[in-house]
């Protein structure tokens, strides 16, 4: 099933780049989205979720996260 998200999230453009679903002002705007959803939308968007999907089991954003807070707290040390 596509994301949801609303439009001003940090996380918008990143959703609706990938094709792995929609960013949306309130929850007024879902069930147009909804309602007008094409099979051949849906399958066009499946393989970009089944990546995503798969990167988050394999915890890459996760780890991705805490390297990038590591290598901040760490900053100070890396001057060389």
């Amino acid at each position: 099933m596509p994301v949801f998200i609303w439009k001003h999230a940090a996380a918008a453009n990143w959703v609706t780049e990938n094709h792995v679903g929609f960013a949306v002002e309130n929850l007024a705007d879902i069930w147009p989205i909804i309602e007008n959803f094409t099979e051949d939308q849906y399958n066009a968007m499946q393989p970009n979720l089944a990546r995503v999907s798969k990167l988050i089991r394999n915890g890459v954003f996760a780890k991705h996260a805490a390297l990038d807070a590591l290598l901040a707290v760490n900053e100070p040390y890396n001057k060389w």
